[in-house]
């Protein structure tokens, strides 16, 4: 017998993988991964997926706390709670793109938990898996691996709209400092969800594969 080339058990480090790096963007706190930040010569604001407290405004004379961002979305706050214009596309759009992190995630873990269970269920020895419900579980396992590529390539260019039409503030406003002005930096989030979507790829691939071979 030929040896097995599809529905093998290291095939399941495409979505653990992708687990990890869309659980990082979803659910990190905005000190440690963040979606956007905004700064001018003296503050730095970076909006995250969590509630984060540890804000500061730091200069040469003083140091003090800007308090909480809840949830890291900037339309929880004043416009005038730096100092500075915070860019409409964050202040209207950054919450829900960034949800879309949190949606990929759970697309990738029920999608995982299938495959899982049908390699487990396709190595069985006794009984022999059953050669109909295989094919049906592999037809689903296809299917579910194939929305998530989608989705989560969605979720990457939703976020890239929003940053990246935010950044076209910066440099154009000014913050509460003389001459200071605005800058809109990309985090670390949208390009986590990139590689989460190129790492799909492959998945895919094994996905049909496994599906060719049981017609």
């Amino acid at each position: 017998m030929a040896p097995r080339t599809v529905g093998l058990p290291y095939h399941l480090g495409y979505p653990i993988v992708s687990f990890v790096l869309l659980a990082l963007a979803a659910f990190a706190s905005a000190d440690d991964i963040w979606y956007a930040s905004v700064a001018t010569d003296t503050e730095l604001v970076r909006f995250g997926a969590t509630n984060y407290c540890g804000y500061t405004l730091s200069s040469s004379v003083i140091t003090s706390s800007l308090g909480c961002l809840y949830r890291g979305f900037s339309y929880t706050l004043p416009s005038s709670y730096f100092g500075f214009a915070l860019p409409s596309t964050l202040t209207h759009n950054l919450a829900p793109t960034a949800a879309t992190s949190a949606a990929a995630f759970a697309l990738v873990l029920v999608a995982g938990l299938h495959h899982a269970y049908v390699i487990r269920y396709s190595y069985r020895k006794n009984p022999e898996p059953n050669k109909d419900k295989l094919w049906s579980l592999t037809q689903i396992h296809a299917v579910s691996v194939g929305i998530t590529f989608v989705f989560t390539w969605v979720a990457f260019a939703v976020q890239a709209g929003t940053v990246g039409s935010a950044t076209s503030w910066s440099d154009s406003a000014s913050g509460s400092d003389a001459g200071a002005t605005v800058t809109v930096y990309w985090g670390q989030a949208p390009w986590l969800v990139l590689a989460s979507a190129v790492l799909h790829a492959p998945w895919g691939w094994e996905a049909v594969r496994w599906r060719a071979s049981q017609l």
